[in-house]
């Protein structure tokens, strides 16, 4: 049966993204990667001439996140919306949605919405500055 194993997302800058999943999301880093066989790296992503580092964060929750930084490969920065396919986002909730906002917007994050309450809760979009989209939902109590 699949499971999840992780959901994976490419940084600019690694150390600044721990530091905002960290402040945003309270992960844990877990361990740092840096292959050592990057002719297999190459192979596996497609990207003739990749070289990467990464980590793995966790969540209290257990769940993981893998962030990758292409140190090369050509590299393109994509502004995408929501809407724009392949668009993807990490949907997490929060504790108190406002204190999360707030550390969005410190870490250098963006919010793109605003806040819509539906039934099971309070729902935002937001970005980490890489533009990677977080959907952050505070539970209702």
């Amino acid at each position: 049966m699949p499971r999840l194993h992780h959901a994976g997302m490419t940084v600019g800058d690694l150390d600044g993204a721990v530091a905002f999943y960290t402040e945003v999301l309270g992960c844990v880093l877990v361990e740092r990667i840096e292959p050592d066989d990057p002719a297999a790296v190459r192979s596996l992503v497609g990207v003739p001439d990749a070289l990467i580092s990464g980590c793995l964060l966790e969540l209290s929750s257990g769940q993981r996140i893998e962030l990758l930084s292409y140190r090369s490969g050509h590299q393109r920065h994509l502004d995408q919306r929501p809407c724009d396919r392949p668009s993807t986002h990490l949907a997490c909730t929060v504790d108190d949605l406002r204190a999360a906002t707030d550390a969005v917007l410190r870490s250098g994050g963006t919010v793109v919405g605003r806040p819509v309450r539906f039934g099971a809760g309070t729902f935002l979009y937001c970005s980490d500055p890489d533009g990677n989209f977080l959907e952050l939902i505070e539970e209702a109590s």
